[in-house]
């Protein structure tokens, strides 16, 4: 039997809502954790077990009795936790971005996870790394939205904040719902292969309905989170998909919010930078925006990030991201 791996050393845990250990294998399960203990028998793939919420502090031990195998894991605090989700302009490093280096910090407050993206070879962190303390150095290859807002979140709160990553860059959204999500929907044609964007072999590694869902995202389920911070929308803007991306990104939000249990979870939505470029249709390009924004203005808990009138518009991945996280940050706060 074995703790799912998000569950190592240094790691952050969400504050105020219930918490749920989770992990693989069949036999007795024991969790206990500040002086509250749960048990179960696993008879299947997947064990999840829940204990009361905690309020912000640590560090706590947690401990483990998995059918006989005592597993110890220390440094557990809570804090706030984010899903910094999507594909390249979530992905973006601190380093590629124009952000003013005294940014960049030693902060143990601030915390990464990384789950494994399909080509990890290219990533600097991976889930085998833990969760990893912020350090001047290695923030660089940070997330740069999700290490600027952790920081802004953190000078104002004190707050231990943890960022677990999940994206992928040039992904479109069908691959982060599951296999068959469309079929039967008025956006079952946005599933059809033709909407994959072939232009790129290597891309269809990872763009088929469910590809990243179950690789990436659905292994961190049921985490406890405060919310997911959304950046995508990019590797949508072709035909048909611009048409049906309001529907799909609906369909994900209630998707998410059902695996990670919580039916108002919060989601920031980035809005799409506006981007002039001739291989651009402006039309399809907008439309997507306009859908990113009706679904924020439909649903509850969905807030919108507008950056087009901050970043710059000459290429898709703006540098120019500090204006963005602070938006994201203020948002955050009213969380």
């Amino acid at each position: 039997m074995n703790l799912n791996p998000i569950f190592t050393t240094g790691v952050i845990l969400q504050a105020q809502k219930p918490v749920r250990v989770f992990g693989t294998g069949t036999g007795k399960v024991t969790i206990t954790l500040g002086g509250k203990t749960a048990q179960t028998v696993s008879t299947g793939e997947k064990w999840v077990l829940e204990l009361p919420a905690f309020d912000y502090g640590g560090p706590y031990t947690l401990e483990a009795d998995l059918d006989g195998t005592r597993q110890i894991v220390e440094d557990v605090w809570f804090g706030d936790v984010y899903i910094a989700a999507g594909q390249s302009n979530m992905q973006m490093k601190l380093d590629e971005t124009n952000a003013p280096k005294e940014l960049y910090c030693t902060n143990s407050d601030l915390r990464l996870y990384s789950t494994d993206r399909v080509f990890e070879d290219e990533d600097y962190f991976h889930s085998r790394d833990g969760w990893v303390l912020a350090d001047r150095e290695t923030v660089a290859h940070w997330t740069a939205l999700g290490y600027l807002m952790a920081k802004l979140l953190n000078d104002k709160t004190g707050r231990k904040i943890g960022i677990i990553t999940c994206y992928q860059g040039a992904a479109i959204v069908q691959s982060w719902l599951p296999k068959g999500a469309l079929l039967g929907t008025p956006c079952e044609e946005a599933a059809q292969e033709h909407s994959i964007d072939k232009r790129v072999k290597e891309y269809l590694a990872w763009n088929q309905d469910g590809n990243l869902y179950n690789a990436q995202f659905l292994i961190l389920t049921p985490y406890s989170v405060k919310g997911v911070l959304w950046y995508q929308g990019e590797g949508n803007t072709r035909a048909p998909d611009y048409a049906y991306y309001e529907g799909m990104l609906e369909m994900l939000i209630n998707q998410w919010r059902k695996d990670l249990q919580d039916e108002k979870l919060p989601f920031l939505v980035i809005q799409l930078a506006d981007h002039f470029h001739p291989e651009v249709i402006q039309a399809q390009w907008k439309m997507v925006q306009t859908a990113q924004a009706r679904v924020a203005e439909k649903m509850e808990n969905v807030h919108l990030i507008k950056c087009a009138d901050v970043c710059e518009n000459d290429g898709i991945h703006p540098p120019t991201k500090l204006p963005v996280a602070e938006r994201m940050a203020q948002v955050a706060l009213t969380l």
